[in-house]
């Protein structure tokens, strides 16, 4: 009992962030959908005049391009938002189902029988039913197991492209969707960790980093704690200092969002960022 509550208690939890997020992107994908488009201001009207008119080349093919490159990024903006809240409300509602038919396991009590010195024909069919039971639980438990790491596997991948399409023209970017996409050539599409999320923004800034000359980050796996230094030796933290995002590209910075500071802080002290 004390078991089923705790599930409960988690879920809960979980589908107040998951309602908490929903609104959050809801008024954020409001927001970009309202937002007024701005119309060109009417020509003015010409007088004649006897004086010689001197043509003046507008820039308008760089105009377009920046008109066309802002409508491409909220596009894909309004496209991720779009999908995140269509995922928020399923898990919202697997999360409900899950309150409604949570319950702990029941661990079946199958003892194995005994056998005598000189065992029976009953009793030898009795052991024999047993291990066959044994030997069928175990088939089915690593049948669960090869599911649920295929099901893993081929979610994080799905997820991992997703975050490459809301995030990287193909058109637009050929060269950094190709180096986060290469499967052969894996330096910028590492698998790190089991986040598609973190592991895109690392792959994200090293690719960025490397297509302008300069030299990415080598991502560490080794998880390194909040407040120690690399060797075994506490160390606490005087003073808690955020990411400074700043100075990263506008891109870098929409992906920055979906991360918590303190998630933030902890790619970083990974040597992620």
């Amino acid at each position: 009992m004390a078991d089923e509550v705790d599930i409960k208690a988690d879920t809960g939890n979980e589908m107040a962030d998951a309602l908490a997020s929903l609104e959050a992107k809801e008024k954020e994908l409001e927001a970009l959908e309202t937002k007024p488009e701005v119309k060109p201001e009417p020509a003015k009207e010409t007088v004649e005049t006897k004086e010689p008119v001197v043509a003046v080349e507008e820039p308008h093919v760089e105009k377009e391009i920046d008109e066309h490159g802002e409508k491409s990024k909220e596009g894909r903006q309004v496209k991720r938002l779009r999908r995140e809240i269509a995922d928020l409300k399923s898990d919202i509602r697997s999360l409900k189902d899950t309150v409604l038919t949570s319950r702990p396991e029941v661990v079946e009590d199958d003892p194995e029988p005994d056998l005598s010195e000189m065992p029976t024909a009953d009793e030898v069919r009795a052991h024999s039913q047993w291990t066959m039971r044994q030997v069928r639980k175990e088939t089915a438990s690593q049948d669960k197991k090869i599911k649920t790491e295929t099901d893993n596997k081929v979610k994080y991948g799905k997820e991992y492209l997703q975050m490459v399409d809301d995030y990287v023209d193909q058109e637009d970017e050929p060269d950094l969707f190709a180096l986060l996409t290469d499967n052969k050539d894996l330096t910028f599409n590492r698998k790190l960790s089991d986040d598609p999320k973190k592991d895109f923004l690392t792959n994200f800034r090293n690719a960025q980093t490397f297509l302008q000359g300069k030299s990415p980050k080598k991502p560490v796996h080794t998880k390194v704690p909040m407040g120690t230094n690399t060797g075994n030796i506490s160390k606490p933290t005087a003073e808690i200092v955020n990411v400074d995002t700043s100075g990263w590209s506008q891109e870098e910075q929409q992906v920055a969002k979906l991360f918590t500071p303190d998630e933030l802080r902890q790619m970083k002290a990974e040597k992620r960022l």
